[in-house]
């Protein structure tokens, strides 16, 4: 069971799942950036269920651009498979800072704290940004 991806998924703020983030094989790639994923401040955090009833969260990293993390598969299966869809460029950079970190397959708990903390400490800490409101919500689930 992956605890912080659930945490993050039930208290998140809520959002309405737009179907144009499909692609058609089950992954959300329309969510990570263009005109049909949301707009989030960075380390920004919402949360939403797909049209199969998958919990999806999207955090928002720099750039307008979103890190999106979701159930692979539907239903209340109990160590259900959490899978992502980041952009280009996003896993080199968490992989430089979290060695131990794998985000090209299956999301592990500590794969999905290395992003909250990688969000909290690396991406927001750099920008100009109002990270204060968003920081506290992440933070929790950012102990490697």
């Amino acid at each position: 069971m992956n605890v912080t991806f659930n945490r993050l998924a039930e208290t998140s703020k809520p959002i309405a799942f737009n179907p144009k983030w499909k692609n058609g094989t089950g992954y959300l790639d329309e969510a990570i950036v263009g005109e049909h994923a949301p707009s989030l401040m960075i380390g920004e955090a919402v949360t939403c269920k797909d049209d199969f009833g998958r919990a999806v969260v999207i955090i928002g990293l720099n750039d307008n651009k979103n890190f999106v993390m979701f159930q692979r598969h539907s239903g209340n299966i109990p160590d259900g498979v959490i899978v992502c869809n980041e952009p280009a460029g996003f896993g080199d950079q968490l992989e430089k800072a979290y060695p131990n970190a794998e985000i090209y397959s299956r999301l592990r708990e500590k794969d999905v704290k290395a992003v909250c903390d990688y969000v909290a400490h690396n991406i927001a800490v750099n920008t100009s940004t109002n990270w204060g409101e968003y920081s506290s919500h992440l933070s929790p689930w950012s102990v490697v």
